[in-house]
């Protein structure tokens, strides 16, 4: 167990800032987070879609919760803050006031991509 750990040291400050497999994590982790924010609008729009079916009781719960159970902010995980830090300029793509202002467009279905033809 104790090569283990000197190994991940080792690893770790031999590998940080040229290694290409942690440039291949920070690639993987743009695209999984580019992922995540599409699946996001994706179900804000379609839940605005579907509170025009619903019974009234129904839609007013679900207009209140249009963004519950949306991905969670990975601020503070150390490999995701190194993701922000080394391809986002330090600003998280999942909270910059331009996606937050699109999701909240989509949830009162006046974005340029919202569903109106339904």
């Amino acid at each position: 167990m104790a090569e283990d750990k000197i190994f991940k040291v080792q690893d770790q400050t031999d590998c940080l800032h040229d290694c290409p497999t942690v440039y291949d994590f920070l690639k993987l982790t743009d695209e999984m987070v580019k992922t995540i924010i599409e699946l996001d609008e994706e179900l804000v729009r379609w839940r605005q879609v579907l509170i025009k079916y619903l019974p009234p009781e129904w839609a007013d719960g679900l207009r209140q919760d249009i963004f519950n159970n949306t991905s969670r902010c990975f601020e503070g995980e150390p490999a995701y803050d190194l993701y922000v830090n080394w391809m986002c300029g330090g600003v998280d793509p999942q909270q910059e006031d331009s996606q937050t202002e699109r999701m909240h467009r989509l949830a009162n279905g006046t974005d340029e991509t919202s569903i109106t033809y339904l």
